[in-house]
């Protein structure tokens, strides 16, 4: 009972760690970034517990719906952002990403 207790607290810790507390609709890409994201990709985009997504990042040839997608729905360890984040913020931070690699946004 204890373990799981506890495993509870810790993803629950994990969780609230990656949330985007604070952020209202009309926050930029790199602010929604800084508050949702940075805590596992850095912020600098040079990666961590999740990995890089700055300039040169493997990612850096993935289309823009894989972004959205991974962010919408979660992939792997990530979490899903769905229910955290609206389309439109999705939409910036997804944007601010492609411009740090270096690529325009184009839906």
């Amino acid at each position: 009972m204890r373990r799981r207790l506890s495993l509870i607290l810790a993803l629950s810790l994990a969780a609230a760690a990656c949330g985007g507390g604070g952020l209202d609709e009309e926050s930029s890409g790199r602010e929604i970034f800084a508050a949702t994201c940075a805590q596992c990709h850095a912020s600098d985009l040079s990666g961590g517990v999740g990995p890089r997504l700055g300039l040169g990042a493997p990612s850096s040839d993935k289309p823009v719906e894989y972004f959205v997608q991974t962010i919408s729905r979660g992939q792997g360890r990530m979490q899903s952002f769905g229910g955290a984040l609206s389309v439109n913020q999705i939409q910036r931070v997804v944007e601010f990403i492609l411009t740090e690699q270096g690529r325009e946004f184009t839906e």
